[in-house]
């Protein structure tokens, strides 16, 4: 009986491999089975470049949130830094109102709005100086269009404006005086635009003779009622928009409604006198 042959080293790396060949591969493999072993205390190439440097006195340097950013360190923005150089100069301008919404919307609402803004923008002084310039009529900062924006009632109070905004310094003054910044006079004229009238006459209240001022009298609420004029919507058992005050002081509030470019229409007193109320059903508003 033939003995088997005993299988040896290469019948494991298929038989179509030389002995030559199984030995260097052997060889290859305790190489690199060395150098792991060698290796295995020694710091990973990835890890050694995360570690921290100590500093001179042996102690850990810690990174602080909040610090001056890493060299090459990329922000929002691409990177790329802001250019806060480019000054910023003053507006101002004026323009028709439209409605903004409903049936009406795009048309012309018959008022005229101020737009403009110092050189920096919102700003304290610049507000308070303008807003006794537009009276009862409130200075808002638009959001949208980065501007003031107030109702305007003539060129005149326009021109005080203006006059105002220049005041506040040089450079105010200087980009006031550029064309970009002339206003159309012709934007107050238009079919829509209602003219700045205020009516004028004596008035007897209870025996008392009183003044009263009616009309476009809303920007000057805030100083009739200062200098002690009241408004009534009934006077003598009748339906009236009035404001009524002591007559001692209508020449004043009088020279004021005047200086700003109001027209003033003026009567010699009230028609005291009930008409017979007219059929509502066929009046055409």
């Amino acid at each position: 009986m033939s003995k088997r042959p005993s299988r040896s080293a290469p019948a494991r790396y298929g038989s179509h491999q030389s002995a030559a060949e199984v030995e260097a591969i052997a060889a290859t493999q305790a190489s690199l089975l060395a150098q792991a072993k060698a290796n295995a205390t020694a710091t990973p190439p990835a890890q050694s470049r995360a570690r921290a440097t100590p500093g001179p006195s042996g102690t850990r340097r810690l990174f602080t949130f909040g610090a001056a950013p890493l060299q090459g360190a990329i922000g929002k923005g691409g990177g790329r830094r802001r250019n806060n150089d480019k000054k910023s100069e003053a507006v101002f301008s004026a323009v028709r109102a439209t409605y903004q919404k409903g049936d009406l919307m795009n048309q012309e609402t018959g008022a005229v709005y101020y737009r403009g803004k110092p050189r920096f923008g919102k700003n304290s002084k610049y507000k308070e100086l303008m807003q006794t310039i537009f009276l009862a009529e409130p200075l808002r900062w638009n959001d949208q269009l980065k501007v003031y924006t107030a109702k305007v009632y003539n060129e005149t109070q326009l021109d005080k404006a203006k006059d105002a905004h220049k005041s506040l310094d040089d450079e105010e003054k200087a980009d006031l005086e550029k064309s970009n910044n002339e206003v159309d006079t012709s934007v107050f004229n238009f079919d829509k635009f209602k003219e700045p009238i205020i009516t004028s006459m004596p008035i007897n209240i209870d025996d008392n003779v009183l003044h009263a001022f009616g009309g476009m009298t809303y920007p000057w609420k805030d100083i009739l009622t200062k200098v002690g004029y009241e408004f009534k919507s009934v006077i003598n058992g009748q339906q009236a928009q009035l404001w009524v005050g002591p007559p001692d002081i209508k020449q004043e509030l009088i020279d004021q409604f005047l200086d700003y470019g109001f027209e003033l229409d003026e009567y010699d007193g009230v028609d005291d006198e009930e008409e017979e109320p007219a059929n509502e059903q066929f009046v055409d508003h």
